[in-house]
């Protein structure tokens, strides 16, 4: 009974393990089922993108799908699979968005590259496989990655349009960048640059050319010549574009005139900066040769040909020494032409000197330079020589002597033709004359002939002068004979006499006008410099002129005066210009007691005038007087003395000048009030035309008077060396007392309290003792005031009138110095 157990449990456990396995094997069948249908199903190209893993009945998908729409799709032809029970997407995910969409196709040395987005895988080995079909055997790179965000379809049809356009670079790229297609890079031929400017590749609709930035073929090296032959002018090389072709072969064209112009000319890139204007420079030299080849290699600029003249030789060495161009070396070398016949002139009119025509060298163009130049002196030369072949020998030592004979001509041209120089014109003077033909008979280089016809000189303007310096009498200019000239420095011995030594530097000419006797002249103008400190005198064709300087203003106005009137016979008066002091000066030093009057006056009424002034001014002053009487002088000049003299009188110490029209003042007035009284006696009496400068201060007042008996001392001096004068037959204090009367009030100050002063007044007999009372008294009362008005105790004033008349000619009032009233 046990056994039967045990032999059913074991029984029925193998059946179990048997179905088990059945069932695991069945299920292992239905995985892989499920998972061939599933990629089967996914095996389009929309969905070849998803990965399948089974689970028994359920599937589940991974990968990257370009949308979702083709992610939804994946997993409806998924589900609707028989025997599929559920599909699991978690595992997938979105290709990431590209925004801009591009594709970038580049061609360089290395070969091929594709790189930026593609849809989807199959997409990708399309691109690739595009690309190495349109151009094919060389190497390639990929680096598209798989992105989204493709505009639409026909973006790929794009990319596959434009792939057989790197065929046409040798370099370069091409760019869709969503529906707009740009070239960049080097042209592999002038073909190829002409079909890549067309965008000869048609791209599907909505779909456009952004840019196309192409060069053509570079040319290395890049070069461009213009060959003239004489007969015609042949260009080759490259140009970058038509422009600049076109350009070139019009300043060629210009250059060549009426000869052909052949133009060989291609396109190429390649060229450097700044080759067109360089270029187009160098060509511009063609129309200066003969003959000549101009060729610019990348940025070397080679130049060389035979100039077509001396002219054009110049020119294109001008043209040369400035052509720098920036970036480019240049080598250049132009030949001169050969001139027939060869002639260098020079020409001489007055002090200019002027030279042109040919030189065989840069030296001897130095040479002619020089030579001139010494001729010239401080006036430069106008010099205008050409370097040219076909000198004879020693042409430049030609050129040189004819120079040289030059320097003897005032005016005239020398010319050296060939082997033969001609000198004409104006000798200078008969010397030069004698020089000139000498030098041509014995001096000329060997193999040269030398014709002379020069004329003596003549002289316009005519110009002759006589100088007075501080050792030499200097005569200069023309003169018309020996005798004249002998005659003329006897005059100047004479003027010279001791101290002086004359200088003759005059040389004979002729061209003095008629009538003028230039003897007569030279006495006139001698007598005159006799006069003069310095200067000269000039005659200049019939009109004389003056300029110097005298030591004093007579001498200088007789000068003036002589030039204003008799001249010598048929001479005028030309420029008088002399300096000298001012006609009218005049200077008054004033100490306290001792005057100094110098200067000019306009005549002995004047001087008298100002002797009386200063005598009422400063009465017994040990005045010295100088005053010289000279005409010229200025309007007003009386007045403005005057006015000087009573300036001077209200001074202590000081000095008032007179400098043309400025009266100057400087001093100490005896008082403050003194001081300020310039503006109402001085100031106001200054006459229209002259000007008032004054620096006026107060003197000190010295140490007080303590007694009466010391007050009457100081006084008693100052008391007796004038009066007081009035206005005629009023009680108006004379201006020009003034200041005694201020030197009074500043004395008088000092004086202690214990004093007064009694001012008593006087007037003439008259017909009426009343009236003479009333202006003795009325005369006493304005000094009494006068006084108190510059400081003085009105209290220490007293005025009175005397009991009798006096003498018209008696002083006007008496001043006492007495003790005050206790």
């Amino acid at each position: 009974m046990v056994r039967w157990q045990v032999t059913l449990v074991l029984s029925a456990a193998a059946a179990v393990a048997i179905t088990g396995a059945a069932l695991v094997a069945g299920a292992d069948r239905m995985a892989a089922d499920l998972h061939g249908k599933s990629a089967a199903a996914l095996a389009p190209e929309v969905t070849s993108w998803a990965d399948v893993h089974v689970d028994g009945r359920d599937v589940v998908l991974s990968g990257a799908a370009p949308s979702e729409e083709l992610r939804q799709l994946a997993i409806d032809r998924v589900g609707r699979i028989f025997g599929v029970r559920s599909v699991d997407a978690d595992g997938t995910r979105l290709l990431p968005e590209a925004a801009p969409y591009a594709v970038t196709l580049t061609r360089d040395a290395a070969g091929l590259t594709i790189a930026g987005s593609a849809p989807s895988q199959p997409d990708r080995r399309r691109m690739v496989d595009g690309l190495t079909k349109a151009v094919p055997n060389l190497a390639y790179n990929d680096r598209l990655a798989l992105a989204r965000g493709m505009p639409d379809a026909g973006f790929l049809d794009t990319v596959a349009a434009v792939q057989p356009l790197l065929g046409d670079l040798s370099s370069g790229t091409v760019t869709v960048t969503d529906r707009a297609v740009a070239i960049d890079g080097v042209a592999a031929s002038n073909d190829a640059y002409g079909r890549l400017r067309a965008r000869s590749a048609t791209l599907p609709p909505g779909y456009d050319y952004a840019a196309v930035t192409v060069a053509r073929p570079v040319a290395a090296p890049f070069t461009w010549s213009a060959e003239s032959s004489g007969r015609d002018v042949r260009i080759a090389g490259f140009a970058p574009d038509s422009d600049t072709r076109l350009r070139l072969y019009g300043v060629v064209r210009a250059g060549a005139r009426r000869g052909p112009v052949v133009d060989a000319v291609d396109l190429a890139s390649g060229a450097p900066a700044g080759f067109a204007d360089v270029a187009a420079q160098a060509a511009d030299l063609i129309d200066l040769f003969a003959y000549g080849r101009v060729e610019v290699r990348d940025t070397a600029v080679s130049i060389s040909g035979v100039a077509a003249t001396p002219e054009t030789w110049r020119t294109a060495r001008a043209f040369l020494a400035a052509f720098e161009p920036a970036g480019y070396t240049v080598d250049a070398k132009v030949d001169l032409p050969v001139v027939t016949p060869f002639t260098l002139s020079a020409s001489r009119s007055h002090d200019r000197i002027t030279v042109s025509g040919f030189v065989p060298s840069d030296d001897a163009a130095g040479l002619v330079k020089a030579a001139a130049a010494r001729i010239a002196g401080t006036r430069a030369a106008v010099i205008e020589t050409t370097v040219a072949a076909g000198a004879p020998e020693r042409f430049q030592d030609a050129a040189v002597f004819a120079l040289g004979l030059l320097a003897n001509l005032s005016d005239g041209t020398v010319v050296v033709t060939d082997d033969t120089i001609a000198v004409t014109g104006a000798a200078k003077t008969g010397a030069d004359l004698i020089e000139i033909e000498g030098s041509a008979a014995s001096q000329a280089p060997e193999g040269f002939t030398v014709r002379v016809d020069v004329t003596p000189p003549v002289v316009k303007p005519y110009v002759w002068a006589i100088e007075k310096k501080e050792d030499t009498i200097v005569l200069t200019g023309s003169v018309p004979s020996e005798e004249a000239r002998a005659a003329i420095r006897a005059l100047a011995e004479d003027l010279a006499g001791d101290d002086r030594a004359v200088l003759d530097r005059t040389q004979l000419a002729a061209g003095l006008p008629e009538y003028v006797d230039l003897v007569a002249v030279a006495r006139f103008a001698a007598k005159e410099l006799a006069a003069m400190d310095g200067g000269f005198l000039t005659l200049n064709d019939d009109r004389l002129s003056v300029l110097g300087s005298a030591g004093t203003a007579k001498a200088g106005m007789a000068v003036v005066s002589a030039m204003d009137g008799r001249l010598p016979r048929a001479v005028k008066k030309g420029m008088v210009q002399i300096d000298f002091p001012p006609a009218f000066r005049l200077s008054i030093e004033r100490g306290l007691d001792a005057v100094t009057v110098d200067g000019t006056t306009a005549g002995p009424e004047m001087t008298a005038k100002l002797r009386s002034l200063v005598e009422r001014a400063f009465g017994k002053a040990d005045v010295e007087m100088n005053l010289e009487e000279v005409p010229g002088m200025p309007d007003d000049a009386e007045p403005a003395a005057l006015t000087a003299v009573r300036a001077a009188s209200l001074l202590a110490t000081g000095k008032v000048s007179i400098e043309g029209t400025v009266i100057t003042v400087q001093g100490k007035a005896f008082t403050g009030i003194g001081a300020v009284r310039f503006s109402s006696d001085v100031a106001g009496a200054v006459p229209k035309g002259f000007r008032l400068d004054a620096a006026v201060g107060v003197a000190p007042g010295g140490p007080a008077l303590a007694d009466t008996a010391a007050c009457a001392a100081a006084l008693q001096p100052i008391l007796s060396g004038n009066a007081v004068r009035f206005d005629d037959a009023s009680a108006t204090i004379a201006a020009d007392s003034h200041g005694f009367v201020d030197r009074i009030g500043g004395t008088a100050q000092r004086c202690g309290a214990g004093t007064r002063l009694r001012v008593t007044g006087a007037a003439p007999d008259a017909a009426d003792p009343a009236a003479a009372a009333s202006l003795a008294t009325a005369r006493a009362e304005a000094v009494v005031k006068f006084l108190a008005d510059v400081g003085v105790d009105p209290s220490r004033l007293v005025a009175g009138a005397a009991q009798n008349p006096v003498a018209a000619d008696a002083p006007a009032v008496a001043i006492v110095v007495e003790d005050a009233a206790p």
